[in-house]
């Protein structure tokens, strides 16, 4: 895993972190609905960056 997919994958999921934090505070039902789905699409990118190949960075990469 390269550095920039690893800092992007800690992102996603402080971003998760986040709205967890902010779903534990609330009753509001249509509130905990949206945050239960932002806190899935965030997991869900974060699931992602693993299937995409890396892209090449360094010149003698995009030689070989």
């Amino acid at each position: 895993m390269s550095l920039t997919t690893f800092r992007q994958r800690k992102i996603y999921e402080q971003a998760a972190a986040r709205y967890a934090v902010l779903l534990a505070s609330t009753r509001d039902p249509g509130r905990r609905q949206m945050l239960h789905e932002m806190i899935a699409r965030e997991l869900d990118a974060a699931a992602r960056l693993d299937l995409t190949p890396p892209a090449a960075n360094d010149e003698r990469d995009r030689r070989y």
